[in-house]
């Protein structure tokens, strides 16, 4: 992980925990920018593991975008969430982009143009099972079916705990196979920012710019004054009801700003693969 620096690729957002009951401190400072991004015309979606769930929130972008997005992180208990803010300008489709299979996350920022000539050679290196699961003939999909497809050869679709290398080694090969077809059909090589999860690890790629990472590590004191009802507006490193315990939790998206007590801040380079281990930990993979 490098000083944070150049812009983020896509509007993706990521979250991981070893605790369920983080997510709303760490993602409140995000309400405005969402709000802002949907009244100019994008939508918010989210994906998130809940009580042996996996579910999917949205908001097509209309008033009450920023709102809605806090309603849901306050009855939101997660160790795992994906999502992504659509920009103006941008098709109100991004649903397509973040996903949820089989107890699995994946977003993805952005598709190819042109993805549609190698769909059916995409589609025939799934296996059956997972080839059934996909519903629709965006490249996202795909991809993400693809790295679940390279899990499951080598036996690690299954089993909950995965390394992150081990993940970051599914993402690998299916970039790797997209790059080898993509140019024989004329299109460009993959460039597409994504994180994909199982509730516990993460693994991800970035594409044309770098991806902004904060790890947090303490709460500080405002929080309690918050959940009080006193009127001070909360900040990303508050964590309530958790001093000191050595517990962490890595928030990944362009949402991040300076620095803040209690987190260490930095980005992935922009073309590298990473993996956000089961204790929270931020690792680079070489490709």
């Amino acid at each position: 992980m490098q000083s944070q620096g150049g812009g983020a690729p896509g509007s993706i957002f990521g979250f991981l925990a070893d605790h369920r009951d983080w997510l709303d401190c760490i993602l409140a400072h995000q309400s405005e920018t969402v709000a802002q991004a949907a009244r100019s015309g994008g939508a918010w979606h989210m994906v998130f593991c809940q009580d042996g769930d996996v579910l999917l929130r949205s908001h097509p972008g209309t008033n009450g975008a920023g709102d809605r997005f806090m309603e849901v992180l306050r009855n939101v208990r997660t160790r795992a969430m994906l999502g992504r803010v659509s920009a103006h300008g941008q098709e109100q489709g991004a649903e397509a982009t973040a996903l949820r299979s089989m107890g699995w996350l994946f977003v993805q920022d952005s598709e190819t143009e042109g993805f549609e000539k190698v769909l059916g050679q995409v589609r025939e290196a799934l296996p059956p099972f997972l080839a059934r699961t996909v519903q629709g003939k965006g490249e996202a999909e795909h991809l993400f079916h693809l790295i679940l497809a390279f899990l499951y050869d080598s036996g690690k679709l299954s089993n909950p705990d995965l390394p992150a290398a081990e993940l970051a080694r599914g993402v690998k090969n299916a970039l790797r196979m997209l790059g080898e077809i993509y140019p024989a059909a004329g299109l460009d090589s993959p460039s597409m920012t994504l994180v994909v999860s199982n509730c516990y690890s993460a693994a991800g790629f970035t594409g044309s710019g770098d991806l902004p990472v904060r790890i947090f590590t303490r709460p500080v004191d405002e929080a309690s004054r918050i959940h009080r009802g006193v009127g001070v507006r909360r900040t990303s490193s508050e964590i309530p009801m958790f001093p000191r315990t050595g517990r962490r939790s890595v928030l990944l998206g362009p949402f991040i700003e300076g620095s803040r007590e209690g987190s260490i801040t930095g980005s992935v380079a922009a073309g590298s693969l990473f993996g956000v281990t089961r204790d929270c930990k931020v690792e680079i993979h070489s490709r």
